[in-house]
Protein backbone atom coordinates (compact mmCIF):
# COMPACT_ATOMS: atom_id res chain seq x y z
CA UNK A 1 0.00 0.00 0.00
CA UNK A 2 2.86 2.40 0.85
CA UNK A 3 4.52 1.71 -2.50
CA UNK A 4 1.23 2.33 -4.29
CA UNK A 5 0.79 5.70 -2.52
CA UNK A 6 4.38 6.59 -3.32
CA UNK A 7 3.92 5.78 -7.02
CA UNK A 8 0.57 7.59 -7.10
CA UNK A 9 2.12 10.63 -5.38
CA UNK A 10 4.96 10.66 -7.86
CA UNK A 11 2.53 10.37 -10.77
CA UNK A 12 0.49 13.37 -9.62
CA UNK A 13 3.59 15.42 -8.84
CA UNK A 14 5.48 14.58 -12.03
CA UNK A 15 4.94 18.06 -13.54
CA UNK A 16 6.36 19.77 -10.46
CA UNK A 17 9.25 17.29 -10.36
CA UNK A 18 9.96 17.79 -14.08
CA UNK A 19 9.88 21.57 -13.55
CA UNK A 20 12.31 21.29 -10.64
CA UNK A 21 14.69 19.10 -12.65
CA UNK A 22 14.58 21.54 -15.59
CA UNK A 23 15.23 24.48 -13.20
CA UNK A 24 18.26 22.71 -11.70
CA UNK A 25 19.72 21.64 -15.06
CA UNK A 26 19.32 25.14 -16.53
CA UNK A 27 20.89 26.81 -13.50
CA UNK A 28 23.83 24.43 -13.25
CA UNK A 29 24.50 24.93 -16.98
CA UNK A 30 24.12 28.70 -16.73
CA UNK A 31 26.14 28.79 -13.52
CA UNK A 32 29.21 27.53 -15.35
CA UNK A 33 29.46 31.02 -16.85
CA UNK A 34 29.06 32.74 -13.47
CA UNK A 35 32.04 33.14 -11.20
CA UNK A 36 31.63 32.04 -7.61
CA UNK A 37 31.28 34.73 -4.96
CA UNK A 38 34.61 35.89 -3.53
CA UNK A 39 35.24 35.76 0.20
CA UNK A 40 35.53 39.30 1.53
CA UNK A 41 35.33 40.68 5.02
CA UNK A 42 36.04 43.21 7.70
CA UNK A 43 36.15 43.07 11.50
CA UNK A 44 32.35 42.63 11.76
CA UNK A 45 31.18 40.41 8.91
CA UNK A 46 32.58 38.22 6.17
CA UNK A 47 30.67 37.46 2.95
CA UNK A 48 31.19 34.31 0.90
CA UNK A 49 29.44 31.89 -1.41
CA UNK A 50 27.38 29.09 0.15
CA UNK A 51 28.65 25.54 0.53
CA UNK A 52 26.81 22.25 1.05
CA UNK A 53 27.62 22.47 4.75
CA UNK A 54 25.47 25.63 5.00
CA UNK A 55 22.20 24.14 3.71
CA UNK A 56 20.71 23.15 7.10
CA UNK A 57 21.40 26.58 8.61
CA UNK A 58 20.05 28.35 5.51
CA UNK A 59 16.88 26.26 5.68
CA UNK A 60 16.39 27.29 9.34
CA UNK A 61 16.85 30.97 8.43
CA UNK A 62 14.44 30.61 5.51
CA UNK A 63 11.80 29.21 7.86
CA UNK A 64 11.98 32.51 9.78
CA UNK A 65 10.50 34.36 6.79
CA UNK A 66 6.78 35.25 7.02
CA UNK A 67 5.50 32.14 5.21
CA UNK A 68 7.39 29.84 7.62
CA UNK A 69 8.19 27.05 5.18
CA UNK A 70 11.55 25.47 4.43
CA UNK A 71 13.58 25.80 1.26
CA UNK A 72 11.96 24.29 -1.81
CA UNK A 73 13.71 21.15 -3.05
CA UNK A 74 14.85 22.91 -6.23
CA UNK A 75 16.68 25.55 -4.14
CA UNK A 76 18.22 22.89 -1.90
CA UNK A 77 19.57 21.11 -5.00
CA UNK A 78 20.77 24.39 -6.49
CA UNK A 79 22.68 25.08 -3.27
CA UNK A 80 24.19 21.58 -3.32
CA UNK A 81 25.35 21.85 -6.92
CA UNK A 82 26.11 25.56 -7.44
CA UNK A 83 25.72 27.32 -4.09
CA UNK A 84 28.91 29.37 -4.44
CA UNK A 85 27.54 30.94 -7.62
CA UNK A 86 23.95 31.67 -6.57
CA UNK A 87 23.92 32.17 -2.80
CA UNK A 88 25.78 34.83 -0.82
CA UNK A 89 26.24 34.43 2.94
CA UNK A 90 27.21 36.96 5.61
CA UNK A 91 28.75 35.53 8.76
CA UNK A 92 30.07 37.14 11.92
CA UNK A 93 33.68 36.98 13.08
CA UNK A 94 32.88 33.72 14.92
CA UNK A 95 31.60 32.05 11.74
CA UNK A 96 27.89 32.19 12.64
CA UNK A 97 25.66 32.86 9.63
CA UNK A 98 23.99 36.25 10.08
CA UNK A 99 22.08 36.30 6.79
CA UNK A 100 21.98 35.13 3.20
CA UNK A 101 20.51 35.91 -0.16
CA UNK A 102 19.75 33.46 -2.98
CA UNK A 103 19.68 34.37 -6.66
CA UNK A 104 18.29 32.57 -9.69
CA UNK A 105 17.06 33.23 -13.21
CA UNK A 106 13.31 33.38 -13.76
CA UNK A 107 11.77 33.56 -17.25
CA UNK A 108 11.58 37.35 -17.15
CA UNK A 109 15.23 37.68 -16.12
CA UNK A 110 16.41 35.25 -18.77
CA UNK A 111 14.89 37.46 -21.46
CA UNK A 112 16.21 40.70 -19.86
CA UNK A 113 19.76 39.51 -19.10
CA UNK A 114 19.21 40.05 -15.38
CA UNK A 115 19.28 37.79 -12.32
CA UNK A 116 16.56 37.57 -9.67
CA UNK A 117 17.09 37.99 -5.94
CA UNK A 118 14.81 35.18 -4.82
CA UNK A 119 14.98 36.07 -1.16
CA UNK A 120 17.12 37.65 1.48
CA UNK A 121 16.97 36.57 5.10
CA UNK A 122 18.71 37.93 8.18
CA UNK A 123 18.84 36.20 11.55
CA UNK A 124 16.83 38.23 14.08
CA UNK A 125 19.96 38.63 16.26
CA UNK A 126 21.62 40.60 13.44
CA UNK A 127 18.78 42.79 12.18
CA UNK A 128 19.53 46.50 12.03
CA UNK A 129 23.28 45.91 11.76
CA UNK A 130 23.66 46.40 8.00
CA UNK A 131 23.67 42.73 6.97
CA UNK A 132 21.05 43.15 4.20
CA UNK A 133 22.85 46.20 2.90
CA UNK A 134 26.19 44.37 2.88
CA UNK A 135 24.69 41.39 1.04
CA UNK A 136 22.94 43.50 -1.60
CA UNK A 137 25.94 45.78 -2.21
CA UNK A 138 28.26 42.79 -2.66
CA UNK A 139 25.76 41.00 -4.92
CA UNK A 140 25.42 44.07 -7.14
CA UNK A 141 29.21 44.40 -7.39
CA UNK A 142 29.62 40.70 -8.13
CA UNK A 143 26.88 40.28 -10.73
CA UNK A 144 27.78 43.53 -12.46
CA UNK A 145 31.31 42.14 -12.93
CA UNK A 146 29.92 38.93 -14.49
CA UNK A 147 28.41 40.85 -17.40
CA UNK A 148 24.74 40.65 -16.40
CA UNK A 149 22.63 43.70 -17.25
CA UNK A 150 20.89 43.99 -13.91
CA UNK A 151 19.08 42.43 -11.00
CA UNK A 152 15.42 42.05 -10.07
CA UNK A 153 13.65 41.41 -6.79
CA UNK A 154 10.18 41.15 -5.29
CA UNK A 155 9.49 42.95 -2.03
CA UNK A 156 6.38 43.16 0.11
CA UNK A 157 5.13 46.74 -0.03
CA UNK A 158 4.78 46.66 3.77
CA UNK A 159 8.50 45.83 4.23
CA UNK A 160 9.70 49.41 4.60
CA UNK A 161 13.31 48.56 5.48
CA UNK A 162 13.88 46.29 2.48
CA UNK A 163 12.02 48.60 0.10
CA UNK A 164 13.99 51.62 1.31
CA UNK A 165 17.32 49.84 0.86
CA UNK A 166 16.40 48.64 -2.63
CA UNK A 167 15.35 52.13 -3.72
CA UNK A 168 18.58 53.64 -2.29
CA UNK A 169 20.58 51.13 -4.33
CA UNK A 170 18.80 52.29 -7.49
CA UNK A 171 16.10 49.62 -7.91
CA UNK A 172 12.97 50.92 -9.60
CA UNK A 173 9.45 49.60 -9.09
CA UNK A 174 8.21 48.26 -12.43
CA UNK A 175 5.10 46.44 -11.21
CA UNK A 176 2.83 46.31 -8.15
CA UNK A 177 0.47 43.40 -7.58
CA UNK A 178 -1.39 41.40 -4.94
CA UNK A 179 0.31 38.08 -4.17
CA UNK A 180 -2.29 35.52 -3.04
CA UNK A 181 0.40 33.17 -1.68
CA UNK A 182 1.77 35.88 0.62
CA UNK A 183 -1.67 37.52 1.03
CA UNK A 184 -0.26 41.01 0.58
CA UNK A 185 0.71 43.66 -1.94
CA UNK A 186 4.14 43.17 -3.44
CA UNK A 187 6.36 45.04 -5.87
CA UNK A 188 8.62 43.78 -8.65
CA UNK A 189 11.73 45.96 -8.82
CA UNK A 190 14.64 46.08 -11.29
CA UNK A 191 18.12 47.55 -10.96
CA UNK A 192 19.88 48.21 -14.26
CA UNK A 193 23.64 48.02 -13.72
CA UNK A 194 24.22 50.90 -16.11
CA UNK A 195 22.37 53.14 -13.63
CA UNK A 196 24.47 54.73 -10.89
CA UNK A 197 23.36 53.68 -7.41
CA UNK A 198 22.42 56.51 -5.06
CA UNK A 199 24.44 56.94 -1.86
Amino acid sequence: MKLRRSITGWWWNRRRIAGDVMFIVQHVARGVRLAGFQTLGDSHFRVRGATRADIITLDKLYRMLPHGEGLESRFTWLLRLSGRRYCLIAEDSGGRIAGFTLYYFNARDGADGTIHEGFIGVDSDYRGRGVSSLLRHEAVRHFKATGLKGMSTRISVSNDASMSLALRLGFQVVERYFDPAWREDRAYLVLRFSAQPRQ
